[in-house]
């Protein structure tokens, strides 16, 4: 059972903007989410649902992307109630087990999954747990519906893990822990060097992260007079962009390099006296003069 949204910017992958442009977010998903689907189709002997978030559209969109799969719409308001609601479901249909992933860890191994099914297979009443370095888990399994451990958990917290451990406790559930593993959530998980790897069984992901440092440059500056907030930065406006400045005099640069700049949502500014330059009300200074966050200088 995997559990998805459709990568929409904005939508999906929102804790990596910044750095990432909400389009650049989601489409660093929407490889986090064919790997995922890779590994799943890969798996033999087990029934594989996939559970959306969304609409039509959405159901239009995993059905193309994963034909093989059943596609259920997610039911509920909040996480639990959605994945309780999913396993219900699975077992009316006479499955004798069911584990449930996600789309944050596009680099899980298919042995774990494969060894979270030998464990429920072995006829005791057991849960099997994958936990996350964030205090989370990336995967759950059970041969019955626990309903106690889906309910009243602080979701998208770092104590998912310690919370659900104490109520399969209070329960006298059974847990069984496969290996720590890791999501892709934050800034500080692109810089995972695992990631790039070229054995990590997510090439999609690891395509897009290759392909995003190869386009980091160090940039030299730019002529204030080049840089046209209306034009360049009305769209960061409501977000939080690195600013790095330097003091002294502009140095030149081409109109095409600073739209690559942009892109990486870096502006590099030259400062002479009281000049700055503009970015919008949440912006961030960094440089010789230390950090500011806020709204410009001149208060603008």
């Amino acid at each position: 059972m995997i559990f998805a949204k459709q990568p929409v910017p904005g939508k999906v992958k929102t804790r990596l903007s910044p750095p990432l442009f909400p389009e650049e977010a989601a489409e660093l998903y929407r490889c986090m989410l064919g790997d995922v689907l890779a590994t799943a189709a890969a798996l033999t002997d087990v029934k594989k649902y996939l559970f959306y978030d969304g609409g039509e559209e959405a159901l239009e969109y995993f059905r193309e992307r994963a034909p093989a799969m059943t596609c259920v719409p997610q039911r509920g308001k909040e996480l639990g109630e959605r994945m309780e609601n999913a396993l219900r479901d699975v077992f009316s249909h006479g499955n004798g087990a069911a584990v449930i992933i996600g789309s944050d860890s596009p680099d899980l191994p298919a042995p774990f999954i494969e060894d979270a099914f030998a464990r429920l297979g072995q006829g005791e009443d057991v849960v099997v747990v994958g936990p996350s370095e964030d205090g989370g888990y990336y995967l759950i399994g059970m041969a019955s519906l626990n309903r106690h451990l889906f309910r009243d958990i602080p979701w998208s917290s770092a104590h998912v893990m310690e919370e659900t451990l104490k109520r399969a406790y209070g329960a006298h559930i059974a847990v069984s822990l496969l290996p720590m593993w890791r999501d892709v959530d934050t800034a500080a998980d692109l810089e995972r060097p695992e990631l790039r790897d070229g054995r990590n069984g997510a090439p999609l992901t690891r395509e897009f992260l290759l392909n995003r440092l190869k386009g980091k440059t160090e940039p030299t500056g730019f002529s204030l007079n080049t840089l046209s907030y209306k034009e360049k930065t009305r769209e960061m406006s409501s977000m939080l962009i690195p600013v790095i400045y330097f003091d002294g005099y502009p140095g030149k640069v081409k109109s095409e390099e600073l739209d690559e700049m942009i892109k990486r949502r870096t502006i590099v500014a030259f400062r002479r006296s009281h000049e700055w330059v503009r970015v919008g009300w949440n912006c961030q200074y960094r440089g010789t003069g230390g950090s500011y966050r806020g709204p410009d200088r001149r208060g603008r």
